[in-house]
């Protein structure tokens, strides 16, 4: 299987996918994409412009802009033909689009955090499962080397959770180096199937929220011109290690990183 990003012209212009042609381009991401640095609405394109790969801004009148920005989120897409069979739930939405479910991520903040702050602290209720959701960035200036931050699983009462530390809100727009020293504030998030827009006739998928963000873009062999999405990090990131944090336990091995790179933490 093979994630990918979508091309600006099939979200915009006369031969677009007909998800963007009856929902249109805005999208809403997750608490899970907003507590770890996720800006406003904007998510990635793979089309490449004069400084930086186009970015898709989703609250604001101007489509798009180019920028290396890495809080900018992302919606994975893939091709549906190679997860039809292992979707669930199938549907028609209000807008006519065929949504799925396929793997599982962190999404929603729970409302009930003083039950899972006291089971997480004081209980020790909260049992830890052998999943964890990763955020893996590139060190510049250290050769191919990167950085992990990890979330592990939790479950307690029947539900998957994680529990993130951030000087965010679930509301809050502002870049994480904006925070004013806030002090950070421990957050449970849900964790729960992707829910996936399907055109059907294109044979693509993409997620219906912006899932996450504060993954660098950067490309694999330079600091700042991207020639190629393939030579980007995001590609490796998104194949490499969201591939494989989203499995359920009755899905297959998902990863498939088909050149030689493979991400390592230093």
């Amino acid at each position: 299987m093979n994630f990918f990003l979508l091309r600006l012209d099939q979200i915009d212009g006369d031969n677009c996918l007909s998800i963007f042609k009856k929902m249109g381009y805005g999208a809403k991401k997750t608490d899970f994409a907003n507590l770890i640095g996720g800006k406003a609405s904007d998510w990635w394109t793979m089309t490449p412009a004069s400084y930086g790969p186009i970015a898709i801004q989703g609250d604001d009148d101007h489509m798009c802009r180019a920028s290396w920005d890495a809080a900018v989120g992302v919606r994975p897409a893939i091709k549906y033909s190679t997860i039809s069979h292992l979707c669930k739930n199938k549907k028609q939405n209000a807008s006519g689009v065929t949504e799925v479910e396929f793997g599982e991520y962190p999404c929603s903040m729970d409302k009930d955090f003083e039950s899972l702050r006291k089971a997480y602290f004081f209980d020790h209720k909260m049992t830890p499962t052998d999943k964890e959701y990763r955020i893996v960035n590139p060190i510049i200036g250290y050769g191919f080397q990167t950085y992990t931050i990890s979330y592990p699983e939790y479950q307690y009462n029947g539900k998957k959770y994680i529990e993130i530390e951030s000087s965010r809100t679930p509301e809050d727009n502002s870049l994480p180096w904006t925070d004013n020293g806030r002090i950070p504030k421990t957050y449970f998030l849900n964790v729960k199937p992707i829910v996936w827009l399907v055109d059907e006739e294109a044979d693509i998928a993409i997620s219906k929220d912006i899932i996450f963000s504060d993954v660098k873009f950067n490309p694999m062999s330079g600091y700042y011109e991207l020639e190629d999405y393939d030579d980007s990090f995001m590609k490796l990131f998104m194949n490499d290690v969201f591939a494989e944090d989203i499995r359920t336990p009755d899905m297959p091995i998902l990863k498939e990183n088909n050149d030689n790179r493979k991400i390592k933490s230093r």
